[in-house]
């Protein structure tokens, strides 16, 4: 079998992910529920991304069996499916409306996806011995693509009263995940270095900096935490990787202010069900397009420049979206254009950010820091979701999506302050 033939399983495991990202939005706005109650489920899904990326990272790590945790991640996914489609036949269950027991579904799916995240992050790290590492990821990022459409298409056929069906079609391509999966990647050859991928170190500086922010204030200023933190600051490979981490960070707050919000600001301007799945085919269509365009037509990736070109790009991609709130007319042709625009951005960003990241991190600490990665996105998320939905619900879409903008201003700023950017 082919070492990267394990690519081609990530088509299906990407079409349930971004099914379901899609369906739990339209079924809390289908049962009556509003912006914020998807700002508050995306923000409990973020939530417990946070501790289940170091928990999965530290297992993938102990453990060094890589096939076993994306298996185990595919498998106990159906259950999911089997709750969301119970909500069509009950209004509650044990004093839980459907709404609640939606958020605590995706939560759960949440902590169930994680436990594959860390080892196919490692079998992406893995290639850069074979082939350049940006290529490879724009060949993962096209599978990511291919997936997301394979799991949009149906969506098109659904009128905004028949959503509950969706729920099959993504239990029929998670059952072909499972089994792509089981065949594609090899079983338990996967055996990586200790030099790539050493014992993790659940207590870094780095997770020191994440963990003091859910305690008390005053450990903020503990002797130990800041001579901790001011020792990693004037190193300066560490202060490298804390400065991209932020500026990921910054960007992906504003990612999550417009994802979180998006959908229902589309239904809430008259976009029907099937129309929303055909935006964000288009934004699939813009993100695989700049991935093909890396394979074919770039042999030298300055990796610095399309980091902060793909912020740029994304930012004009938000102040289109904004046009519709005062041009209602333009709203499907006007974000079939803008969500295209941002699919471009993301992928030159997602490529680009994780090459950069990559570089820094190979070595020593190198699953630590991924589960630190994984667990930054978290939280930002969890902020990004949090507010976009106070937001949207109490001030206006607009509001949202223009503190999105700002947030990337700040990712900008950030990445500037990097010395030594990788020129490659």
């Amino acid at each position: 079998m082919n070492k990267v033939s394990w690519i081609y399983s990530i088509i299906p495991i990407s079409a349930v992910s971004n099914g379901l990202s899609i369906l739990i939005p339209l079924y809390i706005l289908h049962f009556n529920g509003n912006v914020f109650d998807i700002g508050l489920t995306m923000a409990f899904f973020n939530l417990i991304l946070i501790p289940s990326s170091i928990f999965w990272g530290y297992f993938t790590n102990k453990i060094r069996k890589l096939r076993t945790f994306i298996l185990m991640s595919v498998l106990f996914t159906f259950p999911i499916f089997i709750v969301l489609y119970f909500l069509t036949q009950t209004s509650s269950v044990m004093l839980l409306d459907r709404i609640q027991i939606i958020e605590l579904t995706y939560v759960l799916f949440a902590f169930i996806a994680t436990a594959a995240s860390p080892s196919i992050n490692i079998l992406v790290i893995k290639q850069r011995k074979n082939t350049s590492l940006p290529h490879f990821f724009s060949r993962y990022g096209i599978t990511m693509v291919i997936g997301a459409i394979v799991g949009f298409v149906p969506g098109i056929l659904l009128k905004n009263s028949d959503i509950a069906y969706y729920i099959y079609f993504l239990m029929l391509l998670n059952l072909f995940a499972l089994v792509l999966s089981y065949v594609l990647i090899e079983k338990d050859k996967i055996k990586y270095s200790k030099k790539i991928l050493p014992k993790i170190g659940i207590t870094t500086n780095l997770f020191l900096l994440l963990n003091t922010l859910t305690q008390i204030p005053n450990t903020i200023i503990s002797t130990n935490f800041t001579q901790k933190l001011h020792n990693s600051l004037i190193n300066k490979h560490k202060r490298n990787i804390y400065l991209i981490l932020s500026s990921i960070a910054f960007f992906n707050l504003g990612l999550n202010l417009v994802n979180t919000s998006y959908i229902a600001y589309l239904v809430k301007y008259g976009i029907l069900n099937s129309n929303i799945f055909v935006i964000n085919i288009f934004n699939q269509i813009g993100q695989v397009s700049i991935y093909f365009i890396i394979i074919m037509f770039i042999t030298k990736i300055k990796l610095n420049k399309f980091y902060k070109s793909s912020i740029l790009i994304r930012s004009i991609a938000y102040v289109l979206i904004l046009i519709p709130i005062f041009f209602i007319r333009t709203v499907l042709i006007i974000n079939l254009v803008a969500y295209m625009v941002a699919g471009f951005a993301y992928a030159i960003w997602l490529m680009s950010s994780s090459v950069l990241l990559y570089q820094q991190i190979i070595g020593k600490n190198t699953a630590n820091y991924i589960g630190i990665w994984l667990a930054l996105l978290g939280f930002s998320s969890l902020i990004g979701s949090l507010l976009s939905g106070i937001i949207s619900r109490d001030f206006g879409f607009a509001y949202t999506f223009a503190l999105a903008i700002i947030a990337n201003i700040f990712a900008i700023l950030i990445f500037y302050k990097i010395k030594n950017q990788s020129k490659k």
